[in-house]
C-alpha cells in the first residue's frame, strides 16, 4: 500500500521460499495472523521486515467479519501496518 491506502502490489505466498520473498521486500512492512504455526514464519521474515502480529481475537474488523476470506483479512493486515 501506499501512503493513500491504494493497493500498489498483492503479494500471495503459496508453498514460496520465505527468505527469498523477505530479501525481496526487506524493510518493508508486513501483517501476519497469530496462528498455530506464525512463530516460524515470523522468525524468517523478522530478519529482513518490520512485522506486524495481528491476534484475530483482538482484532475486531477480522474477527467479528460476516465475510471473511484471505484476500479480505489481507487488505485488513495492510491497515494494520499503516498504523
Amino acid at each position: 500500500m501506499d501512503d493513500d491506502g491504494d493497493v500498489i502490489e498483492e503479494v500471495r505466498v503459496q508453498n514460496a521460499n520465505l527468505d527469498n520473498i523477505a530479501k525481496q521486500y526487506a524493510g518493508s512492512k508486513a501483517a501476519i495472523e497469530a496462528t498455530s504455526n506464525y512463530y516460524a514464519i515470523y522468525d524468517t521474515l523478522d530478519e529482513y521486515l518490520d512485522i506486524v502480529v495481528a491476534d484475530l481475537y483482538q482484532t475486531k474488523a477480522i474477527g467479528i467479519a460476516v465475510v471473511k476470506n484471505d484476500r479480505l483479512d489481507a487488505k485488513l493486515h495492510e491497515q494494520l501496518c499503516r498504523i
